[in-house]
């Protein structure tokens, strides 16, 4: 009689096949998980540079119309900001009618997770000249530079 048991046909993985799979997945995942990030504040950025932009041009249709700019709540109620924009950002336009000539500044601060996301941009801000303005970590808006031109065009 044959007491062979087929014990040395096992199905399953062993722990060593095991812990390679789980190995190639965690290093797949600290790779693309930061791109995913910065894919996703770069967007979330866009559109919000986007909505600036239109919101620029709608301000100079504004003062041919009423001779001077809009405010935070005209804008609300004539071009309200979009869902994709006031998730991540806070949209602040104050005008100065009273200057000679006019001006106006329109903000687009960035949420609690927007901050977290792209704390290289911070705040983007535009003004009646078409000037783009950031406000990353330091505490007043600077225009002119790299990064500047890196965050308005959308790098």
């Amino acid at each position: 009689m044959n007491n062979k048991t087929n014990n040395s046909f096992q199905k399953g993985f062993s722990l060593i096949e095991l812990m390679v799979v789980v190995s190639i997945i965690v290093i797949l995942a600290r790779i693309a998980i930061p791109t995913y990030t910065k894919s996703i504040a770069r967007s979330n950025r866009v559109a919000a540079i986007t909505f600036l932009l239109n919101l620029s041009n709608k301000q100079a249709q504004y003062m041919l119309d009423k001779h001077q700019y809009f405010d935070t709540t005209v804008q609300g109620t004539l071009y309200p900001t979009p869902s994709v924009v006031s998730a991540n950002y806070t949209i602040t336009v104050t005008p100065d009618n009273t200057a000679a000539p006019p001006s106006y500044t329109a903000i687009a601060t960035p949420t609690s997770s927007q901050i977290s996301r792209d704390n290289t941009c911070g705040a983007l801000q535009i003004d009646q000249f078409g000037v783009n303005w950031i406000k990353g970590s330091g505490t007043s808006f600077v225009s002119g530079t790299t990064t500047v031109r890196n965050c308005w065009s959308g790098k």
